[in-house]
């Protein structure tokens, strides 16, 4: 774990003299951030950075309608028929079609997944172009990644839209990360250099 202090966005704030959003979640792709985006606007961000691992040319997510029995998503008609349907059949097995089962979408193909994955950049490089006046897109490689088949494709979706795109393999060293992925507090100053002289060379264009 690294202090907040020591991660790339608030390096690049202190060194830019102004606020710098870091918006991310756990496995978030490009399809969750298109519709963070959607729903939620660029804050008036001058300015979008997206780090993207070759990984994400495939991370199309898909949920569950119905958890379960265990996660109801509605209150129930009434109390005496949720103790039947939910409680009873755990003690009476032939009542075990009673409660209610996790309804989920089948897994998609990996030729799909990238294909919705391509499409989802595509959008949301689209209408980050139309919101920001500048937006860099940065590869991250996982340690020891040999590039591929994957990797060209994300790199193709990037480089069909008007967008300053950085790929940092065979730049990194194995010190620059924590685990297989995740970046070091060296790997965060490595990024935050090359951030900023990436924004200082845009702003001479």
């Amino acid at each position: 774990m690294l202090d907040q202090a020591d991660i790339m966005s608030e390096i690049v704030a202190g060194q830019l003299g102004t606020w710098v959003g870091n918006v991310a979640a756990g496995s978030w792709g490009p399809e969750n951030q298109l519709k963070y985006l959607r729903a939620h606007g660029t804050f008036n961000a001058s300015t979008l950075i997206f780090i993207w691992s070759t990984h994400d040319i495939s991370d199309v997510p898909r949920f569950c309608d119905e958890l379960g029995p265990d996660f109801p998503t509605h209150k129930p008609f009434l109390a005496t028929w949720e103790a039947i349907s939910r409680y009873l059949p755990q003690y009476v097995p032939f009542l075990s079609g009673l409660r209610g089962k996790a309804v989920c979408p089948q897994e998609l193909p990996e030729p799909e997944r990238e294909i919705l994955g391509q499409t989802a950049i595509r959008d949301l490089l689209s209408l980050a172009t139309f919101k920001a006046a500048k937006v860099l897109v940065i590869l991250h490689p996982e340690l020891n990644e040999g590039g591929g088949r994957e990797r060209e494709l994300l790199r193709t979706a990037v480089q069909q839209e008007r967008v300053t795109l950085i790929d940092m393999e065979g730049k990194l060293e194995p010190n620059d990360y924590l685990d297989r992925i995740h970046l070091s507090k060296q790997g965060h100053r490595k990024y935050a250099r090359m951030i900023m002289s990436s924004l200082i060379a845009l702003e001479k264009n």
